[in-house]
């Protein structure tokens, strides 16, 4: 990544006050909504500056696009390629990769929500870690969160257990929310749909999460092996996907997931069979930090306050 800058993709939110006027709750904390990467500030600029100052800072991204309603991301135009949508979370990555491409062609790029402030130290690590993993299809950071009281107001975020490279026992993790991937060998369609759903149930109870994802996963994965199979292709699609994300979820949820085997179960989910096949010597990248800023999304009041008021 020092020598070759990603396209980034920034997807700024839609505004849930149209499709839930009611109060609601994360963790008994009252839920933000609107478009808090304009609507929150930090020193007197939105929050959405301030993360694009960092952005440029740490040299790894480069064009960067904001995936969001022109109308509320106006002022940053001639500093980000806007791409104006305004849907699901799936939709708004379709929309904002289909830009990307159009202007950059197929290729390596990375994903990110508005609503973190990475630190920049934190940042700097993961750049180091991804250039001295290559070559890779994908890569993705995992938070670990130990000790409950660094989390502070994030605490209530469901957590997944992962046995990192060296030691011997598994730690507690938040996800990131930054990741990179090579389009040219993901299974895009599926990851749009997939993306979606993992979406609106991420801060949900493991339990009832588990329950949601498997009945959609399932009925999305048989369209797609029916659809393969209409155009004689390999049907292996719910077999890759099934098999490794179940396994997945029992090892996250339960004793913990190698870091390795989960990068290899990842790989074989999201990319297709053959190029895993013409390309052994590539892999997908879990990135274990234990820097907390990426895994610190704002989806509450009370993080909002905690968050923003320690960047002063």
């Amino acid at each position: 990544m020092t020598t070759q800058r990603l396209p980034l993709l920034l997807l700024g939110g839609r505004d849930r006050r149209r499709k839930k006027p009611h109060e609601e709750t994360r963790g008994g904390q009252q839920v933000l909504r609107g478009y808090k990467a304009m609507e929150l500030e930090v020193g007197g600029k939105p929050l959405i500056v301030r993360l694009l100052e960092r952005l440029r800072a740490c040299g790894a991204f480069d064009p960067i696009f904001v995936a969001g309603p022109a109308s509320v991301y106006a002022s940053l135009a001639g500093e980000v390629h806007l791409v104006d949508t305004d849907g699901g979370f799936g939709d708004n990555i379709r929309a904002g990769l289909d830009a990307i491409v159009a202007r950059q062609g197929a290729g390596r790029v990375a994903v990110m929500t508005t609503d973190v402030l990475p630190d920049p130290g934190e940042l700097a690590e993961m750049v180091e870690d991804v250039e001295r993993h290559q070559p890779w299809d994908f890569w993705c950071v995992q938070c670990r969160a130990d000790d409950l009281q660094e989390l502070g107001a994030s605490a209530w975020k469901p957590k997944y257990r992962i046995l990192p490279e060296g030691e011997d026992d598994a730690v507690a993790t938040v996800p990131g929310h930054l990741v990179g991937a090579d389009l040219r060998v993901f299974r895009m369609d599926l990851i749009y749909d997939i993306f979606e759903l993992a979406y609106r149930t991420r801060n949900q109870p493991i339990g009832p999460r588990r329950r949601r994802m498997v009945r959609g996963a399932l009925t999305t994965l048989i369209r797609a092996d029916l659809k393969r199979l209409f155009t004689l292709r390999r049907p292996g699609i719910l077999w890759d996907m099934l098999v490794n994300c179940l396994a997945l979820i029992r090892q996250l949820v339960g004793e913990g997931c190698p870091q390795r085997e989960m990068e290899d179960r990842l790989r074989r989910m999201w990319v297709g069979w053959r190029h895993r096949r013409e390309h052994p010597e590539r892999r997908g990248r879990v990135m274990i930090t234990s820097g907390l800023s990426l895994g610190r999304d704002i989806d509450t009041e009370e993080e909002a306050r905690e968050i923003l008021s320690g960047e002063g």
